[in-house]
């Protein structure tokens, strides 16, 4: 089977360059790209997600709050999520597409993968790059609590139903899939009577395949625009999908559409 080797630092250089090196909060951002290397995945993308395109009352509201381990509470009859959210942040000023904060509270939009998913989290390299590591993991960690804990609450799951799609999207599916599966089998009487025009550069048995993979990746492309379009914005799939938490329109597409 596998194996792991594990080291252990034998002298007390070793062990100060380890703890200085190693330590987590010194590798916050990666070296190579720039992203950053820590921050909310999967349930806990989703819930923040979700808590911001909902209202709480002042109950539910301060219940979530200490159930995350979170000193803040609510005094208002009913609070918006992005209210919720707000009072985990520092004051800092941020705005990309999804989003936009101003002196620490929500102005517009919700929290999803773009702000504080790993890699892709444009807010913690702005946290990182303002307040510094410390707080940037502490606001971290407070988000994930919260998310987790609203997911948890809310509950979400997904069944065969949540894929059923309208019967006049699965007939313009069915549809495109005929004509490519036409178009392909033209391709291949063609290089069978050896009237294939070959791509620059390319054999007959390359163009061949490229040519049918090209009739292929267009039925891709154009069931996914379709399914993208009338797929309900409600679905739990979406909600993931749209928030980053898990899954693209590609999962949706070859599950309702096309493989099934």
């Amino acid at each position: 089977g596998d194996e792991m080797n594990i080291h252990s630092p034998q002298t007390e250089e070793a062990r100060a360059e380890a703890k200085i090196l190693l330590d987590v909060k010194m590798n916050l951002m990666s070296p190579k790209n720039n992203t950053n290397l820590v921050g909310c995945i999967g349930d806990a993308i989703t819930g923040n997600y979700l808590l911001g395109l909902h209202e709480l009352s002042k109950e539910d509201a301060n219940q979530l709050l200490y159930k995350s381990g979170l000193d803040y509470s609510i005094s208002k009859k009913t609070a918006l999520g992005t209210e919720i959210f707000s009072k985990i942040l520092p004051k800092v000023n941020f705005s990309n597409d999804s989003i936009k904060i101003k002196d620490g509270e929500i102005v517009k939009g919700v929290i999803d993968k773009t702000t504080f998913g790993d890699e892709d989290g444009d807010l913690v390299k702005e946290l990182d790059r303002v307040f510094g590591r410390t707080e940037t993991f502490e606001t971290i960690k407070r988000a994930f609590n919260l998310g987790k804990n609203y997911l948890t609450d809310f509950g979400i799951t997904t069944s065969v139903e949540d894929l059923d799609l309208d019967e006049a999207v699965i007939k313009s599916g069915e549809e495109i899939i005929r004509k490519a599966e036409k178009k392909t089998e033209e391709l291949i009487l063609a290089y069978k009577n050896g009237t294939l025009e070959s791509i620059p550069g390319k054999t007959k048995e390359e163009s061949r395949e490229i040519k049918i993979l090209q009739a292929l990746n267009e039925v891709r492309t154009k069931i996914g625009e379709i399914v993208k379009k009338e797929f309900p914005e409600t679905n739990p799939v979406n909600y993931m999908i749209k928030s980053g938490g898990g899954g693209n329109i590609l999962n949706i597409t070859q599950m309702a559409s096309c493989v099934g």
